[in-house]
């Protein structure tokens, strides 16, 4: 069997399988968007709603990483030519290219990726709704204590960290 087929079978297999939050997470936004994608990308940003508001932040010369969540997600860019950085925060991005910069299976909360000439009525509105607090159920309880890969600092089973699909 292939990687990519036993993936695809374990994948099926867990859809199957009913999980139960063991609690809830909770996150804050202030509504503050980055929208981040290439300045012909960035020109779409026309067509958000004028009660949405953001900033942008180009990839034309420029590497961009991401990371973070709901609330704190945190913005990288580096110049290609001369190699300063910039760091940029915010609550929520919204990521205009075409592959998207957290190539993650799962995206976390916050994180929207929009490809379309026109910005779908769904995005919009979830766009429109990011201020406030927001719950989502936590599906595992990490314990430290009894995981052998963080006890020992060696590297060990690391099975919980390949099969995530947030990355977590």
């Amino acid at each position: 069997m292939s990687g990519s087929s036993a993936r695809e079978t374990a994948l099926a297999a867990a859809a199957e399988v009913r999980l139960e939050p063991t609690s809830l997470v909770s996150y804050r936004s202030n509504g503050r968007l980055l929208v981040v994608g290439d300045d012909a990308a960035l020109a779409l940003c026309e067509l958000l709603p004028d009660g949405i508001e953001y900033q942008q932040v180009t990839s034309t010369d420029r590497q961009l990483s991401v990371g973070g969540f709901l609330g704190e997600f945190t913005v990288r860019a580096t110049g290609a030519q001369d190699g300063e950085a910039a760091t940029y925060s915010a609550d929520a991005v919204l990521d205009l290219h075409a592959t998207p910069l957290l190539g993650v299976e799962m995206l976390p909360p916050g994180y929207f990726h929009c490809t379309d000439t026109e910005f779908p009525a769904d995005l919009l509105e979830d766009l429109a709704n990011l201020t406030g607090e927001f719950q989502k159920p936590r599906y595992f309880d990490y314990d430290p204590s009894i995981c052998a890969h963080a006890v020992n600092g060696k590297v060990a089973c690391s099975n919980c960290i390949d099969a995530c699909p947030a990355e977590a």
